[in-house]
C-alpha cells in the first residue's frame, strides 16, 4: 500500500532525498499570508530540532534498554511449563511482518495456514 507522505518545508531547505519513494513528497511552505513566513520558518526549525533530539533520546533509550535486556536474557529462567514446551521438540518458528500495512490480509492469513500445516506435515 502506498500510503501518500507530504513533508510540508521548502526543497530550498532541505531537498527531498533520493531513496524516498515517489508516495513522499516535500511540498513546501504553506502561508496564511506574508507576514506569518518568518514565524512558521522559525515553526518548522524549532519541529526539525525538535525531531533530532526525539531521534537522539530514542537512541540513548533502545541503548539503555538493551543493555537491561542483555542483563535480564542472561539471568532468565523460564517457567517450567515453557521450558518443558521448548524441550519437548524441534525449536518454534515465529514468522512477523512487524508493523506492515497489509492489503491482502487472506492471502497472508492463507500463507501463515499453509506453513503452519507444511511444518506439522514433515
Amino acid at each position: 500500500m502506498q500510503v501518500p507522505f507530504a513533508k510540508m518545508w521548502s526543497p530550498s531547505f532541505v531537498p527531498k532525498p533520493r531513496d524516498w519513494p515517489s508516495n513522499v513528497d516535500v511540498v513546501g511552505c504553506f502561508f496564511m499570508d506574508n507576514a506569518s513566513r518568518c514565524t512558521i520558518h522559525i515553526h518548522i526549525l524549532i519541529h526539525i530540532l525538535i525531531h533530532i533530539l526525539i531521534h537522539i533520546c530514542i537512541h540513548i533509550l533502545i541503548h539503555i534498554l538493551t543493555c537491561f535486556l542483555v542483563d535480564l536474557l542472561y539471568s532468565y529462567d523460564p517457567p517450567a511449563e515453557l521450558a518443558a514446551f521448548l524441550a519437548a521438540g524441534e525449536p518454534p518458528v515465529f514468522v512477523g511482518f512487524g508493523s506492515m500495512v497489509i492489503e491482502d490480509t487472506p492471502f497472508y492469513r492463507s500463507l501463515s495456514s499453509s506453513v503452519s500445516l507444511s511444518s506439522s506435515l514433515s
